[in-house]
């Protein structure tokens, strides 16, 4: 007996995939759409694929997910090289496992797939049939699911359940409320705001375009507020902390040491140390000799805005050890004046030669790879408005 016969016998004897199922399917022809496909379900007749006890249509299937189209897609290509004479591709393929998503949540939403059928959905199983949608990828049950009474579910921990896997946009913003418009998207980094915040969809296209246009229009911010307004602030949270260190990692080292690359920079991400916003930048610039130098700055990167503002700060910088054996380089600096004019200071140069040879531990050649740290302590922090 072959695996599909096996499973259809199974079927059978569930009423699922009978002789009197398929006796139906060919005299009874329901009328509505949704009643002809919910009965093609029940029936199996010409399933494609099983999920283990269940078969299904992967036509149907990745005309309603994505996940399912990629995931069928995937195993034609595995089996393009060599086809089984005689046998169904649900006989060939095999069964499909899905361990991590309830049976019973996999059928109903099976069912809503064919045929729209959400009779089966219950405070029981709510929870697990919204995280099968998410899984696969289902929005037109997700969004069903995103208005199903709470006071329904079972018992508290399923409500629970639902509350962890229903974040839907409209609920995290309505959740979120005016609180949305405290949190301080512009100083997130462009990385971390492109990859995390901007496919969670909870901002708007026009907060989306402001945020990125004061990333990349350091200089010229306010220039476009009436077309994009930036509904989110703008200004660091004040810090009484005076210490703090800035770490930054320079990859593709033996790339920016050649002299093509003269004058191109590396910036760290922003930490914020007594009010103000710090950073590391690298630069690659010939001495007086022509020589490829790395100068380490560090920077007190203030937006440009009507204040003046100054700060002493000192501490050491550091191009730290990759190997354990090895100590890692340090420098002093002491009392380095920051304001509007001054917000550069070099406080470490050195060549490239030296940085990269393998007797001082500084380079990481297998990553291609050098790491800088700066420890900072900022005294004096002053800042008023131009008013």
């Amino acid at each position: 007996m072959t695996e599909l016969e096996r499973l259809q016998k199974m079927n059978s004897e569930n009423g699922n995939g009978s002789e009197e199922n398929d006796s139906k399917m060919k005299t009874e022809k329901p009328d509505p759409l949704a009643d002809r496909m919910k009965l093609l379900l029940n029936t199996a007749k010409f399933a494609d694929t099983h999920f283990l006890l269940v078969l299904a249509h992967r036509a149907i299937l990745s005309a309603s997910s994505d996940v399912f189209e990629a995931m069928f897609q995937k195993e034609a290509t595995e089996n393009a090289n060599g086809k089984i004479c005689g046998k169904t591709s649900a006989e060939k393929d095999g069964p499909m496992f899905v361990p991590d998503v309830d049976a019973e949540a996999f059928k109903v939403m099976l069912r809503f797939i064919y045929s729209d059928d959400l009779s089966e959905l219950n405070g029981q199983n709510a929870a697990e049939v919204l995280y099968a949608a998410l899984k696969f990828n289902v929005i037109g049950l997700v969004k069903a699911l995103a208005d199903f009474p709470i006071l329904q579910l079972f018992n508290v921990s399923a409500a629970l359940s639902f509350a962890r896997f229903n974040d839907l946009l409209k609920n995290r913003r309505a959740m979120l409320g005016p609180a949305l418009f405290k949190i301080r998207f512009p100083l997130l980094s462009n990385d971390a705001f492109s990859k995390i915040i901007v496919p969670s969809d909870v901002l708007s296209k026009d907060e989306v375009i402001a945020v990125y246009q004061f990333h990349t229009l350091p200089n010229r911010r306010g220039i476009f507020d009436g077309l994009f307004p930036m509904p989110f602030p703008t200004n660091g949270r004040i810090s009484d902390q005076k210490k703090g260190t800035l770490l930054m990692d320079i990859e593709k080292v033996s790339e920016f040491a050649r002299e093509e690359v003269e004058s191109s920079r590396w910036y760290s991400e922003k930490v914020y140390i007594n009010g103000l916003p710090w950073k590391i930048c690298a630069e690659n610039d010939k001495d007086e000799n022509n020589e490829n130098k790395l100068y380490i700055f560090l920077l007190c990167d203030v937006p440009e805005e009507d204040k003046h503002w100054n700060c002493k700060c000192s501490g050491n910088v550091r191009i730290v050890s990759q190997k354990n054996e090895v100590l890692g380089f340090k420098k002093v600096f002491v009392d380095l004046v920051f304001d509007n004019e001054n917000m550069y200071q070099c406080v470490k140069f050195i060549s490239f030669a030296e940085l990269m040879d393998p007797s001082k531990g500084f380079y990481n050649r297998e990553e291609d790879k050098v790491t800088l740290a700066i420890d900072v302590t900022v005294k004096e922090a002053k800042m008023e408005d131009n008013s």
